[in-house]
C-alpha cells in the first residue's frame, strides 16, 4: 500500500506499508525506495520501521542541508532522518510509547524542524508541538574586518 510520495531536488521518494502476516490489519512494515526524478529505476527498498500502526500517515520533509526527515507511528510517534545513504537511529518524539497517534505532520524552514501531532492516551486527547533548532554554521570573523566596522 503506497502511503507517501515525496520529491526533493534530486529524487522521488516512495514510502509504503507492507502488512505483517498474522499481526492483524493495523500492523505493517514501512519501506522506503527512491529514484532520480527523471529516472525509471527504483532503488532496493529499505525497511524504515517494523510493526507500525497504519492508522496515521507518514510525515516527510527535507531540509536545506539535503537531509530527508520522516515521522511515523509505532507505539508513539517516531522520527528518523536520511542523509542520502544512511538512516539514523529511530527516536521516539512527543508522547510516550503507549499513545495512539491520531495525526502528525512535519515541516522545515532551512534546517529547523517543526512537528505537530495529536495523541490519545489514558482517555484524553492532546495536541503536541515539537521544534528542533539546528545549530547555525560557524563563521570566521576577520579581525581587520571587525575593526573596520567598529566606528
Amino acid at each position: 500500500m503506497v502511503e507517501r510520495i515525496y520529491s526533493d531536488n534530486s529524487y522521488v521518494h516512495l514510502f509504503y506499508y507492507k502488512f505483517i502476516s498474522g499481526m492483524g490489519s493495523y500492523s505493517a512494515t514501512i519501506y522506503h525506495t527512491k529514484r532520480v526524478i527523471d529516472g525509471t529505476t527504483w532503488s532496493t527498498p529499505e525497511i524504515i520501521q517494523t510493526s507500525a500502526d497504519v492508522d496515521t500517515k507518514i510525515g516527510v520533509c527535507s531540509t536545506a542541508d539535503g537531509k530527508l526527515h520522516v515521522t511515523y507511528p509505532g507505539f508513539g510517534l517516531k522520527y528518523r532522518n536520511y542523509d542520502g545513504t544512511t538512516w539514523n537511529t529511530e527516536t521516539l518524539i512527543g508522547t510516550n510509547s503507549g499513545a495512539n497517534i491520531n495525526a502528525a505532520a512535519i515541516c522545515s524552514v532551512s534546517n529547523d524542524l517543526f512537528v505537530v501531532h495529536s495523541a490519545y492516551l489514558q482517555s484524553a486527547y492532546s495536541f503536541n508541538y515539537r521544534q528542533y533548532d539546528a545549530v547555525p554554521p560557524r563563521r570566521r570573523i576577520s579581525p581587520s574586518a571587525d575593526r573596520a566596522n567598529c566606528r
